[in-house]
């Protein structure tokens, strides 16, 4: 992978540049959820920690995509 990446937790931003590091993001989850497709309940839970819902104000899924991935050294 090559670039940067920006990791945000909701108050702060870390922009991480992997060519000054020696590691690399390791992509091992990828979801999808939208129309007839539920989100998982762990994003749910999260998604509701912090205030946002995974359905429209009718009630319908609204389309998410979400990846996970770890920081491994080279």
């Amino acid at each position: 992978m090559s670039g940067n990446v920006v990791i945000y937790d909701g108050k702060n931003y870390a922009l991480i540049d992997n060519k000054l590091i020696e590691s690399y993001l390791i992509m091992d989850r990828n979801y999808l959820s939208g129309f007839l497709k539920d989100t998982t309940t762990r994003l749910e839970n999260y998604l509701n920690k912090h205030g946002h819902k995974s359905v429209n104000i009718l009630g319908l899924n609204k389309s998410l995509r979400y990846k996970e991935g770890i920081f491994r050294r080279r």
